[in-house]
């Protein structure tokens, strides 16, 4: 389960390539990868097989998993934890509050927009932190719009922690532009 992003992370680190002026193209991840071979040809193809397999496998797993079970995950908190058929997939709901029954389906996504997809736009470019910056204010959006968790203490550290990772993105990106700025006077 917290495993995802780590995974996910080192299968898209299979497609970004840096090209260098000579006319090389190197792996990102690993230099020693040229990015014309038929090795990175075939580590591309098994990599997209992966994604399919497990990004968007899991993501579709859990989705069939809570829309089969949503009428049982929408009762009172007690009357869904007596059921020991629907607990043995708990952990996809059992935090959440049963109108937020759909809420891990949206946070899987969320974590994979934060570790993956952002992984693959240009590392330390603007376009990236910019991107970032937008993924991390839909995660404070959601968290503060549903209040998806049972605890309300939960809901605020979820507030907090998306909030902290979009100050630490805000002030990343207004970093690298003062930082370009004091360059281009120089």
């Amino acid at each position: 389960y917290l495993v995802l992003p780590t995974v996910t992370t080192t299968i898209f680190a299979a497609f970004p390539c840096d090209t260098f002026d000579d006319g090389t193209s190197y792996l990102r991840a690993d230099y020693g990868m040229d990015c014309h071979s038929q090795t990175y040809t075939f580590m591309v193809v098994y990599a997209g097989i992966m994604i399919i397999l497990y990004p968007v496998g899991i993501l579709s797993l859990y989705s069939k998993i809570l829309i089969n079970n949503k009428k049982l995950i929408k009762k009172a908190v007690d009357e869904r934890e007596d059921n020991e058929e629907l607990m043995s997939k708990g952990f996809l709901f059992e935090n959440y509050k049963p109108g937020c029954w759909w809420f891990e389906i949206v946070e899987t996504i969320r974590r994979l927009l934060m570790t993956s997809i952002l992984g693959l736009i240009e590392p330390g470019s603007d376009t990236q932190l910019a991107a970032g910056l937008v993924i991390a204010m839909f995660g404070v959006s959601l968290f503060c719009k549903f209040e998806p968790y049972i605890e309300k203490r939960d809901n605020l550290l979820s507030i907090l922690g998306s909030l902290q990772i979009f100050l630490v993105m805000l002030v990343a990106f207004v970093m690298k532009r003062k930082a370009g700025k004091v360059k281009s006077e120089e």
